[in-house]
């Protein structure tokens, strides 16, 4: 939700902002509306660009093991 949000606040309508953050986190490639398949993401803003990107890691990656990384006791041991 919060990625949508910071997607949105960049001047992407609710439809592309939602369905693009979406399609990184499930890496089902384009979204819809202003980032569909017959449209690129060249035309976004930077800091859209790096919040899908981090968006598209993390559902490659799975939350659980970024959480893992992120975790104190796992670099303790």
């Amino acid at each position: 939700i919060t990625a949508s949000l910071i997607v949105i606040a960049f001047g992407m309508d609710w439809v592309s902002g939602v369905s693009g953050v979406i399609s990184m986190l499930g890496t089902m490639g384009p979204g819809m509306n202003a980032i569909g398949p017959y449209d690129n993401y060249s035309a976004l803003h930077g800091v859209v660009k790096w919040v899908l990107i981090i968006c598209m890691l993390l559902g490659r990656l799975e939350f659980y093991s970024l959480l893992v990384l992120f975790a104190p006791a796992y670099w303790r041991r």
